[in-house]
């Protein structure tokens, strides 16, 4: 299987999905703001969703796939809507941050400046890319085609 690898790694949304929804199944009352409660199971499902999607999608890495892809991390995202717009700007500002900050560390680890093994560098960069949603190339793409930069320039 061409993509196993990239299939697989949708199974940390498996998980986190199926464990979100069940703990505020289990503890909504608790725990949550009864306004928020759909909203986060709007979360956890489109993270669960995702899971599925994106799976699909890297075993048949398509324009029709890459739909079921992205359908569901748009469902999740909308579960970070609440009633407080201070909340969501707030919400926001971090993720785009981290992001951000994901983007550098992902810079960083092309030029094998985080660690001192290659190896250490590629596993963070990988994890940073799938953080960022990088889904139209991996990490070693993107870290040939800055270097090619760096040569051209």
């Amino acid at each position: 299987m061409p993509n196993f690898s990239n299939a697989v790694s949708n199974i940390p949304f498996l998980v986190f999905g199926a464990l979100g929804l069940n703990y505020v199944r289990r503890y909504a009352q608790e725990v949550c703001l009864p306004r928020l409660q759909a909203a986060y199971v709007v979360f956890f499902a489109g993270v669960l969703g995702t899971a599925f999607g994106s799976a699909y999608y890297h075993l048949d890495p398509t324009n029709a796939s890459l739909v079921w892809d992205r359908v569901p991390m748009t469902i999740g995202f909308a579960g970070l809507f609440a009633d407080s717009w201070l909340v969501n700007a707030v919400a926001t500002l971090l993720l785009a941050h981290a992001m951000v900050i994901a983007a550098y560390l992902i810079h960083e680890c092309g030029h094998n400046l985080v660690f001192r093994k290659h190896r250490h560098n590629a596993v963070l960069g990988r994890a940073m890319s799938w953080f960022c949603g990088a889904a139209y190339g991996t990490y070693e793409d993107m870290r040939y085609k800055h270097f090619r930069h760096h040569v051209d320039n």
